[in-house]
């Protein structure tokens, strides 16, 4: 268990940990990829707020959960509203700190203009190169992914062996150093240099790229390598980027909204993206900004800094927090009216949209070939890995395992106008018709049989929405009028719903109760099945635990929590939390069943994306 202060740290930044879009369900903690367009919540972090010193060139946190920044003044560890500074008198051999790196084994690294040390459990050790303490100004630091630390000094590259021992790699280019990163995917540690970029393989090999790869004459002032293994470097107005796989640089400088930060350094997000800070402000290679339009408080960037509660920290004139950076992350929204959200066999996110379906990957959106123009309402991947998805106005698409694009599935006339489509734990399919009633996939004959049709409700037709099964293997379908529920001996029954409406989201709880919401503007009913009804057993409406009573999705998150989404934004009824445009929503509005619970993160559509 983290030490008093971490607990404090991190009760600290939960609740601006809490929502994201992604958003870390059970109040757990996520991994934002990227930020929304629009203002942002940003707060000055200074003296007033309980730092030792305002200028903070540099931050990390370590292993125990305590948030450490390092400035010209000392090193300080920040508890939320107040910090302990570190300086020359506590055995910093210089207060003057240049870049901070956590170890892996816990305590942090701090690299200061005379020499680099290990702070662990209060104590500060010099490291050790042949055998006696190193005193040499440090001045970059990058750790690799077999978790040695490499550091440049005035005598050139040294990396570390184990612990506190070091070895000079006698290497030092010609001119200045300014940058160093290492690959998450190659492997290599980069060294930017007036001379280019030199590169240290995993395998112990080296070599120097400069003009011939399509490098600027002046040098390289910036490196970092992305989750794609993509190599980025750049100097003032110039951006560069190295493909996997090919021979040189190719020019990205139209995605430089201001000249790279002289003194600046590339940051490496946990989702694998790569911020660059400029003049004015800082900027993800794949699109997203935080500059003085956004809502940041001053222009030139120095870095930035994301911590495990997912807030960003941004360092430039000052020291910035943008506090909703937990809340509500946009993850490549196209702008259409989300229905649907459902994670394909390679375990990407897919969108059903009023335009077809989204696969969202890296921050963006790319439509899904052979949907484009298609209203999906919702989808399901069948047991052969086909992707399905159902149009309430037209027919029923798939996607069959090794296909390139989606085509009309060959289902006949019920196979156009479904709500829903369902995969039980047994492999079987189902689909929820508009007026047909629930529907079943038989994989012989290539057709769709009527599995509950409309005479056996005693109706002329009758619609199905959503379908979920419970741990009993119980398949509950909502339907207009209440629920059907298949029970352990395969048969199916209907159970009414108290006042007559339909059923179209369905939360299950392990005690064989449900949450339920239907069309009209009721709130959630918690409800049991008994002989032909269902008994309503408590409501929830606007003012008790929901900000509006017109609810369109149902969901219970692993942890437990109930999240709801209405027409004013999203709500968690215990402990009680409502998200709105306020966190970040792109709309308020949200979408029928557009609302996806997973293991930490909760998903949700809206008219707006």
């Amino acid at each position: 268990m983290p030490p008093p202060a971490s607990r404090t740290l991190q009760r600290s930044g939960l609740l601006s940990a809490l929502l994201a879009l992604l958003l870390p369900v059970g109040h757990g903690l996520a991994t934002p990829p990227a930020i929304r367009e629009g203002r942002k919540a940003f707060t000055m972090v200074g003296t007033d707020e309980g730092l030792a010193s305002g200028a903070v060139v540099c931050m990390a946190q370590d292993r125990a959960g305590f948030l450490w920044m390092g400035s010209e003044n000392g090193l300080m560890r920040y508890e939320g509203k107040g910090s302990r500074l570190y300086a020359a008198e506590d055995g910093l051999p210089s207060s003057s700190i240049i870049r901070l790196e956590p170890d892996p084994g816990g305590g942090l690294w701090a690299a200061t203009l005379r020499g680099l040390v290990r702070m662990r459990d209060g104590v500060f050790e010099r490291i050790q190169v042949g055998g006696r303490p190193y005193t040499q100004s440090a001045s970059l630091l990058a750790m690799d992914r077999r978790g040695r630390l490499w550091t440049y000094t005035f005598d050139g590259l040294v990396r570390q062996r184990a612990d506190l021992d070091f070895e000079s790699l006698g290497w030092r280019p010609e001119g200045s150093v300014y940058a160093m990163a290492a690959g998450p995917v190659t492997g290599s540690v980069y060294v930017a240099s007036q001379g280019g970029l030199t590169v240290f393989r995993e395998d112990g090999g080296r070599e120097t790229w400069g003009i011939a790869m399509g490098l600027p004459p002046q040098g390289v002032m910036l490196v970092a390598e992305d989750g794609q293994g993509r190599v980025w470097v750049g100097t003032g107005r110039v951006l560069l980027v190295l493909e996997p796989g090919e021979k040189r640089f190719k020019d990205a400088s139209s995605r430089l909204p201001a000249p790279i930060s002289p003194n600046g350094h590339a940051y490496l997000d946990r989702d694998g993206s790569v911020w660059i800070p400029t003049q004015n402000g800082i900027f993800q290679v794949d699109g997203e900004r935080l500059d003085a339009a956004h809502g940041l408080p001053f222009r030139w960037v120095r870095s930035l800094y994301r911590d495990r509660e997912g807030d960003l920290w941004v360092m430039g004139a000052g020291l910035a927090r943008l506090l909703g950076q937990g809340r509500v992350v946009a993850q490549g929204s196209p702008g259409e009216v989300v229905w649907y959200m459902l994670r394909d066999a390679r375990g990407r996110m897919m969108a059903a949209t009023d335009n077809g379906v989204f696969v969202l990957d890296a921050g963006s959106a790319r439509p899904l070939p052979g949907t484009a123009g298609w209203r999906i309402k919702g989808m399901a991947l069948g047991p052969d890995g086909t992707l399905w998805m159902v149009n309430t106005r037209g027919p029923t698409l798939w996607l069959r395992p090794g296909a390139a694009a989606a085509v009309e599935a060959p289902l006949g006339e019920m196979g156009t106008g479904a709500n829903s489509v369902y995969t039980d734990k047994a492999g079987r399919v189902f689909l929820g018709h508009v007026l047909k009633g629930l529907l079943r996939f038989d994989p012989g004959s290539g057709r769709l049989v009527q599995e509950v049709p409309p005479a056996v409700l005693g109706a002329r037709a009758y619609g199905v929405y959503e379908m979920h099964e419970d741990g009993e293997g119980r398949l509950w379908a909502g339907a207009d009028g209440g629920i059907l529920i298949r029970g352990r001996d395969g048969g199916w029954r209907f159970h009414r719903e108290p006042s007559g409406h339909r059923v179209r989201s369905i939360a299950l709880l392990p005690d064989g109760t449900a949450w339920i919401t239907g069309d009209e503007p009721k709130g959630l009913a918690h409800v049991r099945a008994t002989e032909g009804a269902l008994e309503v057993l408590e409501r929830r409406t606007r003012g008790w635990g929901l900000a509006s009573n017109m609810v369109y999705a149902v969901r219970r998150d692993a942890k437990g929590a109930l999240w709801a989404s209405t027409d004013k934004g999203v709500d968690c009824l215990e402990p009680p939390l409502h998200l709105g445009r306020h966190a970040g929503l792109v709309s308020e509005d949200c979408s029928v069943s557009a609302l996806l619970a997973e293991q930490d993160v909760l998903w949700v559509g809206t008219s707006g994306g």
